[in-house]
């Protein structure tokens, strides 16, 4: 045995396989967790198996360990003993059975998807859970940087025998082991720093000279900008009667299961993409020698294979092929894969994993099941929602089965194409098993389906086919439905079907249209242009077309070209630019690295300077300067005023951007409105999307009427009374159900304090708040639980205005006692299945001063919706002390029609759009690690305290003057600011914020009272050290593209993030950050003044909530944080580094954030 021996609790190096995943976690947290769900059989007794594994964890050392650096240098830390506490089985007895694989696979995923903490541990966990006496599910997981499948196999037999001496009261006799891992890791280092590494260096540089290192398995688009690390795992299965004549044949033969099955899956890779040099992965134990084989530990590596099917091989030849590869290939397995990357030095591009993107593994059915004495255990899979490559491939066999386990990249590889792929794989498995001797070209692989799109019905050899254009791979070949081939014209007179081959007869040839396409789903050919507008880079083919058109999407760009020259390609890229300012070429580029891989985004970009724009005097002008005036509320406006400089902010963009869709007719993102900040600049940009061919959306009213449950989706027309019941928007679904799942908390409660001094009409304010909940009927409406989901059902009598006279009070008295009655109304929960989510108490007062508490559910009412209810309060008060008629309603849109109406959209075609631009968006997103105080509990809990600082007027000055010369929003600026504190506090690039859109996407939905709003995420890049208007000019972006995707309801936004569950916070961000705009509330009581906040409660949203608003000369901060994690000094510390860091980002926007990190 060779190596130092180190001390239980000190220091030991890593080997080369975990210092590499070590690497990997930091990149893609999560993604390299794996779980063990082990059904055991028999009866348990709990105590001897929590015995058995304390004393797994205590004799590998590695289970122990975790990891740290020391100056730079990644280590591993062993702790001298470790105990994962099993407790109480988790009781699944009561749950359907129907229902309990997915209940199991559920809770296996709360243990194993959460991210670890290597450096802190533990990096292995466990859960019981209990389906009977004698039945219960075991789930171990673990980090791989720990543990690799071989050690599984260890720990069961291990776990297993401990446990059976246990049961027959003796000390179990494990054999000795006669290392530890850490010795493993001393051993590699010191073997590949010798001769041997130049051995195995010289084979691999030899074995991949040449070989092109990305193999796609779709070659119609272009790849993500970034390889997700999430994905899908599913089983596919085939016959039993195939896996008998595989074993036969495979015997027949002098081979291998494996062997034939990696053949017949490199035969249909082949035919796929027309490759005839191929990398495929596969896995090897590299445990060498026998000394590792007890070990639990990260052995494992994945080796390319270089393979090289022909058209014209034989099966049989390709299986001999395979089967030396692969021996050849495992002989040099000593080499990590990092070496063996270094090595080869392949572009590195980050939409796709180096060197390799497909493995193929295997493994035997019977590695699956232990028995003992006593018990059984069984090895189960569990689906997951990871994807390491993009397709990794587990096959399990048994002389009566063949099964697969698929784990892959959803975003790159659909589920139906991958089902469709191993239907293919078990065609020609059959076909090549019955005739080993037949040419690949030759072996059927296509469904029956497919080939009917080119005859009418399966025929025998010599049948006419009667299609004019068939998708073709290599020269005759039909390819698959989905696979990307060239289209051929064929004469049906001169060609027959022969298996999957067209084949010209009478010294006919298939005609080359030229162009490239594949065949849908419908059977239809899809054209996606001509080959050369197609080239091949580093094994991908780049669309061209899609190039340009992203090139497009730039704001500063109106038309784009792209073509290539040389060999290989060299992509070159000619814009014309729309206007002031001109984007540079690096600009350009940067804009496509976010969009594009990195092996599609121009090597050239030459840029155009536009010519002399139009004047924007059309009959555009006219609306876009009307709706403006109406948003600003002035009518003294000119066509040159600047948005930000007249007090705009991203709250009154959205609204100049719905009034806008509404008078044209057509989509106007809020981002234009922040690009051309004029009336004639804005006119002058949508003209020229016009001019370019808009797409114009015109958002129509809904018509008809709504009946729950009669299959119909339509609203209401305008003026018609709704009848029964109608959906909850999304916005009030999610809040009523996280409402119940923390029942009893005032979390989503809005508290209002109005002072009112002056003359008051007390019956006339009653009556006034009876008209203000008779015309809104959200005021008067309970939340019931209706078939399949909660919906919103009007009532004919709503709450009233109740009043309470503390007039006789001494004034101290009087001011304890509005405070409690403030409190106790405000924390008095909502019971929303039996009243409407409004309560409102008026306290008469002395000297004519009174209170008026508002307590509203949050379902009911938003920050719009308050705006309205003030003013309509205000006006209808108005008209009965004047002796006037209220003010009539505008007879449009109702709360209930808008509901309708969004319950509709969400049923069409435009939430995939958000659905697309938001998985892209929140592909790999962190958790936010914000050090805390205290240690954060194990669920979310919602205590919660409030702290507010000011700036004084000249800082606040300051602040506003930089965000109307940098063209942003107040928000925006306040944004990045907090963006900047919490990139100090994480030490993370990438720094996640939520906040919130109005989300009022249908003409008069500004008048409804209800809550509309949409919860968005802000990715904020802060990498590279910015300066603070670099980050400005980031966060900006963001927030727009937030703004302009609005509407996907949260879970969704959860889904498409597809994040590990954590069980100890709320999904997607932590941290939020809101603007709150001047007061335009419209409090107006005739004869009074009215004074107004919000009452103060001990609860907290987020971990941290912070806020911005303009208190008329001085910016407001404030942040609503959570007490179980933050004590109050720390929270204020918080709070006034934003401050600082703000006021001096302001001052200096050039400072990079590594300058401002000591405001």
């Amino acid at each position: 045995m060779t190596g130092i021996e180190i001390p239980r609790g000190r220091l030991a190096p890593l080997s080369f396989p975990q210092e590499q995943l070590w690497l990997m976690e930091s990149l893609a947290p999560g993604t390299y967790n794996e779980v063990w769900v082990l059904r055991i059989e028999g009866e348990l007794r709990v105590p001897l198996l929590q015995r058995s594994l304390d004393l797994i964890l205590s004799r590998h050392e590695v289970l122990r360990s975790t990891f740290d650096t020391v100056d730079g240098t990644p280590v591993c830390r062993i702790r001298p003993e470790l105990t994962i506490d099993l407790g109480q089985p988790t009781d699944l007895a009561y749950v359907p059975v129907a229902l309990r694989d997915q209940t199991v696979a559920d809770l296996a995923a709360l243990v194993a998807d959460p991210p670890y903490d290597l450096r802190n541990g533990p990096l292995v966990r466990a859960a019981l859970l209990r389906l009977d006496d004698a039945e219960h599910i075991l789930v171990l997981a673990t980090h791989h940087i720990v543990a690799d499948g071989w050690s599984l196999r260890v720990v069961l037999h291990e776990l297993l025998a401990a446990y059976e001496a246990f049961v027959a009261g003796r000390a179990p006799e494990l054999p000795p082991l006669p290392c530890q891992y850490r010795h493993f890791a001393e051993e590699q280092r010191r073997l590949l720093d010798g001769r041997e590494l130049a051995e195995e260096q010289r084979y691999w540089r030899t074995q991949l000279d040449g070989a092109v290192p990305v193999l796609p398995l779709r070659t119609g688009g272009l790849r993500p900008p970034v390889k997700s690390p999430h994905g899908r795992r599913i089983q596919v299965t085939f016959p039993a009667s195939l896996a008998r004549s595989l074993h036969r044949h495979a015997t027949g033969c002098r081979s291998t299961p494996a062997a034939v099955l990696l053949a017949a899956f490199t035969a249909v890779v082949h035919r796929y993409t027309g490759r005839r040099d191929l990398l495929i992965g596969t896995a090897s134990a590299a445990r060498p020698d026998e000394q590792w084989e007890p070990l639990v530990g990260f052995f494992a590596t994945t080796v390319p294979l270089r393979l090289r099917p022909r058209p014209d091989q034989s099966f049989h030849e390709l299986v001999r092929h395979v089967m030396e590869a692969s021996l050849d290939a495992l002989d040099h397995d000593r080499l990590p894969f990092s070496h063996l990357v270094d090595l080869v030095r392949p572009d590195r591009d980050p939409s796709y994993h180096p060197l390799i993107q497909v493995v193929f593994s295997h493994a035997d059915v019977r590695d699956a099941e232990l028995t003992g004495e006593t018990l059984r255990l069984r090895y189960e899979h569990v689906p997951r929602s990871r994807s390491r490559f993009d397709l990794i491939v587990e096959a399990q066999t048994s002389p009566t089965s063949i099964g697969f386990w698929l784990e892959f990249d959803e975003q790159l590889l659909p589920e139906p194409f991958v089902r469709a792929l191993f239907d293919h794989l078990r065609t020609l498995l059959a076909a090549a098993i019955e005739a080993p001797g037949m040419a690949l070209t030759d072996l059927p692989m296509l469904s029956a389906a497919e080939r009917a799109v080119a005859i009418a019905e399966v025929p025998p050899v010599g049948v006419p086919v009667p299609a004019a254009e068939q998708v073709v791979q290599g020269l005759d070949t039909l390819a698959p439905q989905g696979v990307v081939g060239r289209i051929v014209a064929v004469d049906p007179q001169h060609v027959r079907l022969v298996g999957d081959r067209l084949l010209p007869v009478h010294g006919q040839t298939l005609t080359d249209t030229g162009d490239l396409g594949y065949v849908d789903g419908r059977g239809e050919i899809v054209r996606l242009g001509p080959r050369d507008q197609h080239p091949v880079i580093n094994g991908l083919t780049v669309p061209l077309d899609e190039v340009a058109a992203t090139l497009s999407v730039h704001p500063g760009v109106r038309a784009a070209e792209v073509g290539y020259d040389g060999t290989p390609p060299v992509l070159r890229a000619r814009v014309t630019c729309a206007g002031d300012p001109v984007p540079t070429a690096r600009q350009l580029a940067e804009f496509l690295a976010t969009r594009l891989p990195r092996y599609a985004i121009p090597d050239v970009i030459d840029v155009d300077r536009p010519a002399a724009e139009s004047t924007g005097d059309s009959a555009i002008l006219d609306p876009v300067r009307q709706s403006w005036r109406q948003v600003m509320g002035r009518d003294d406006l000119d066509d040159d005023d600047d948005f930000f400089a007249l007090g705009g902010h991203s709250i009154l963009a959205a609204e100049l951007a719905s009034r806008l869709r509404t008078e044209l007719g057509r989509q106007v993102p809020i981002r234009w409105i922040f690009e051309a900040p004029t009336v004639r600049s804005l006119a002058r940009r949508i003209e020229r999307e016009d001019t370019a061919g808009p797409a114009r959306a015109h958002v129509a009213a809904p018509t008809g009427t709504p009946t729950l449950g009669s299959g119909s989706r339509a609203a209401p027309g305008p003026g018609a009374e709704p009848a029964g019941a109608a959906p909850l928007t999304a916005a009030q679904t999610q809040i009523w159900v996280l409402d119940r799942l923390a029942p009893g908390r005032a979390t989503y409660h809005s508290p209002l304090r109005v002072d009112i001094d002056g003359t008051l009409d007390v019956a006339a304010l009653r009556q006034a708040f009876a008209q203000v909940v008779e015309r809104h009927e959200m005021l008067r409406s309970v939340i019931r639980f209706v078939v399949d989901r909660p919906v919103q059902v009007p009532q004919p009598q709503g709450p009233q205005l109740s009043v309470t006279d503390l007039s006789a009070l001494p004034p101290q008295a009087q001011a304890a006692e509005i405070d409690r009655l403030a409190q106790a109304q405000a924390l008095r929960p909502f019971d929303l299945a039996r009243e409407p989510g409004i309560r409102a108490t008026l306290v008469v007062g002395a000297d004519a001063r009174h209170v008026l508490l508002l307590t509203v559910h949050h379902i009911a009412m938003d920050g719009v919706g308050f705006q309205v209810f003030c003013r309509d309060l205000s006006a209808c008060y108005n008209a009965l002390v004047g002796g006037e008629n209220p003010p009539a309603t505008a007879g449009g849109l109702t709360w209930q029609q808008y509901a309708c109406w969004e319950d509709e959209w969400l049923g069409g075609p435009e939430p995939a759009r958000l659905w697309a631009y938001w998985e892209q968006a929140l592909a790999g997103l962190p958790v936010l690690a914000v050090p805390t105080p205290l240690p954060r509990p194990p669920l979310p809990t919602f205590d919660g305290d409030q702290l507010t600082i000011l700036l004084d007027p000249e800082q606040t000055a300051e602040v506003l003057r930089l965000a109307t010369t940098r063209r942003v929003s107040p928000f925006i600026l306040v944004t990045a600011a907090q963006a900047a504190l919490l990139h100090h506090l994480s030490g993370s690039d990438d720094v996640p914020i939520g906040t919130v859109g109005e989300n009022r996407r249908l003409p008069g939905a500004q008048e409804l009272l209800g809550c509309t709003i949409a919860t968005l995420v802000l990715r904020v890049d802060c990498a590279g050290d910015p300066s603070f208007a670099q980050l400005l000019t980031r966060v900006r972006d963001t927030v727009l593209g937030a703004y302009d995707h609005q509407g996907l309801p949260f879970p969704q936004l959860v889904r498409a993030a597809a994040m590990p569950r954590h069980l100890d916070r709320l999904p997607l961000f932590q941290v939020a950050v809101e603007w709150q705009e001047p007061d335009r509330s419209g409090w107006n009581l005739a004869g009074c003044t009215v004074d107004w906040q919000f009452t103060r409660l001990d609860t907290a949203r987020n971990d941290l909530y912070f806020t911005a608003a303009l208190r008329a000369d001085r910016l407001e901060l404030s942040v609503e944080f959570n007490t179980n994690m933050w004590d109050a000094p720390t929270a204020r510390g918080l709070l006034t580094r934003w401050r600082d860091l703000l006021v001096a980002a302001t001052r200096r926007p050039d400072q990079r954030l590594s300058e401002l990190a000591g405001s």
